[in-house]
């Protein structure tokens, strides 16, 4: 039972909690908590000294090799599973970490979810000036989005990562990524006009004028739709 439980909590991470543990293992709290209980007498886990807000008290391996190890046990085939099973009770219980739901899905083979949550999680970035991983998520959102993304919602994260660009000083990716935006919106919506501001922003700082000049016309002869007035 203490293998079990602590190969279900590898899954977590380092840091974990009893019901989660409960939730993988599919069995209620009462039944595996002696053998966590057990766990904690040896001194192979310990009582995390922070806890989550979606997950009450927080339990963590001693050493990050004992959580590598037990997560090694794990059957490959089962792992795919577990990171699915994992997410889902994140999920319900409130996780508000974006990237790491994004990463337990990605692992539990649901890319839809997954790149749901990297696309939350490159918001974050950005409204934390982190621009690289804001790129970064953003892209991996797409990827991971295939065809579960409309097309609406990939030209959101286009325009999110043509903003980091532009402030991470790459003035040709934010440009090329706001152009590509720009195409894939409604013309006049509130949207279009966002795509239109990032490329002229880009191509302003760039010397580009005849550009600048170009979509300065076309937005000036555009009804603006009743969402962007």
């Amino acid at each position: 039972e203490g293998r079990r439980a602590l190969r279900a909590a590898s899954v977590f991470g380092e840091r974990f909690c009893a019901d989660g543990v409960s939730a993988l293992l599919e069995r209620p709290i009462g039944v595996s908590w002696p053998a966590l209980e057990s766990l904690l007498r040896q001194g192979t886990i310990v009582v995390s000294s922070g806890d989550s807000p979606a997950r009450g008290i927080e339990l963590s391996f001693r050493h990050a090799l004992l959580r590598d190890a037990a997560y090694a046990t794990l059957p490959d085939a089962e792992r795919g599973q577990a990171h699915a099973a994992a997410a889902r009770w994140l999920e319900q219980a409130g996780e508000r970490d974006a990237l790491l739901l994004a990463r337990h899905f990605e692992a539990g083979g649901v890319p839809a979810r997954a790149a749901h949550y990297y696309g939350r999680a490159a918001e974050a970035a950005l409204a934390a000036n982190a621009l690289s991983e804001a790129i970064t998520w953003a892209g991996r959102a797409i990827e991971l989005g295939g065809g579960a993304l409309d097309a609406g919602a990939c030209a959101r994260l286009d325009v999110l990562r043509a903003e980091a660009s532009y402030y991470a000083g790459d003035l040709p990716r934010a440009e090329e990524l706001a152009t590509r935006a720009l195409e894939a919106r409604t013309v006049g919506s509130r949207e279009w006009f966002e795509a239109l501001a990032w490329l002229v922003l880009a191509a302003g700082q760039r010397g580009n004028n005849d550009l600048i000049e170009k979509w300065a016309i076309v937005a000036a002869n555009t009804h603006a739709a009743t969402d962007a007035q």
